[in-house]
């Protein structure tokens, strides 16, 4: 019984050692067309329009659902509690028709 124990032990410390941290890799997109979107910027009454133009180059994540995740504005501390009339939009997904990879 003490071996069993043992053994599990040093089974899941191993497991634990190999548990690689998941990267989320960022790639540089040019835009081919022009793309607006509805943005919030200090909660359901502060909503403005976000535009890019055709030729500008983002950065950001590929997605699964063929969306491209942005970061248009920096994370603070206001949007660490509930949503409320001073949080605001941190990230954009633009679809990926609109973007051309140009770099890693």
């Amino acid at each position: 019984m003490k071996t069993a124990k043992l053994l599990s032990i040093v089974l899941i410390i191993i497991l634990l050692f190999n548990c690689k941290k998941s990267t989320v890799k960022k790639y540089s997109y040019e835009f081919t067309n022009a793309y607006c979107a509805q943005i919030t910027v200090g909660g359901f009454v502060g909503i403005k329009e976000k535009c890019f133009s055709v030729g500008e180059i983002i950065e950001g994540t590929l997605k699964k659902n063929g969306m491209v995740s942005v970061r248009i504005a920096e994370h603070s501390q206001k949007n660490e509690e509930p949503a409320n009339s001073s949080s605001y939009q941190e990230f954009l997904d633009i679809p990926i028709a609109n973007l051309k990879l140009i770099g890693r």
